[in-house]
């Protein structure tokens, strides 16, 4: 997160912003920080069968089944409230120390 933080911060600028784009790059690493939805998802329903005593699937097998029974969209389950925490956690964990050059 605070490298995408970073990245925002000075690739795009947003530092020259002021305090609103200090916040809005922390949004930025946030939001980048959930690149891996997809990964997390095939996880849960992994640790799912393995808890119901079914055997486990290889990765390919959870993301066809995924992508086959609910779309690609299906691979992002949870996405929005993953985010939202995300941003809240950059903003505050990376971006408030920085303001304030702890």
């Amino acid at each position: 997160r605070s490298w995408c933080t970073e990245v925002a911060r000075t690739t795009f600028r947003m530092s020259e912003f002021g305090l609103l784009g200090e916040i809005g790059s922390g949004i930025v690493g946030g939001l980048a920080s959930c690149w891996n939805t997809p990964v997390e998802t095939i996880r849960v329903y992994l640790q799912a069968d393995v808890s119901a005593g079914k055997p486990a699937k290889t990765f390919r097998q959870y993301w066809n089944d995924i992508v086959e029974e609910q779309g690609y969209q299906g691979l992002y389950c949870g996405v929005t409230p993953r985010g939202i925490q995300a941003i809240w956690q950059t903003v505050f964990m990376v971006t408030v120390p920085n303001l304030l050059g702890v």
